[in-house]
């Protein structure tokens, strides 16, 4: 029988390392999902998240500003939205994909599970 979602996520004998992406388009109700899977103990990576905003999402976004970042430095690059069949192995974002890979690493290397959102991530799913 195959392993509850649940089970799956927090079974502590379980060694490999899992990233929890958050996709859905604007005011979709990602803000609060990412929420939720915190909540479950999930990091969101660091303290560097994006602000809430006071008008539009007062309770926060929980989108992690590094990932934002390098996801904005992605699409000044490729300037597709979203992102041209084959950019993954475009030599224009070779310098993003190392930056997201370090990212990842550096993160992982401490923690076994990592939830991820950013809405520009539907675009550059393949990365």
């Amino acid at each position: 029988m195959s392993q509850s979602l649940w089970q799956r996520l927090f079974n502590h004998r379980q060694q490999t390392k899992q990233a929890v992406l958050i996709l859905g388009s604007g005011r979709s109700g990602t803000s609060v999902m990412t929420k939720c899977v915190n909540l479950m103990g999930i990091s969101l990576g660091t303290d560097n998240l994006l602000a809430p905003s006071k008008r539009i999402n007062p309770k926060g976004y929980f989108e992690n500003k590094d990932v934002i970042n390098i996801h904005k430095s992605l699409g000044s690059r490729i300037r597709y939205r979203p992102a041209f069949k084959g950019y993954y192995d475009s030599p224009k974002i070779k310098k993003d994909r190392a930056a997201l890979t370090t990212y990842l690493r550096n993160f992982f290397e401490n923690e076994q599970y990592l939830a991820i959102k950013d809405p520009r991530m539907n675009d550059y799913i393949e990365l």
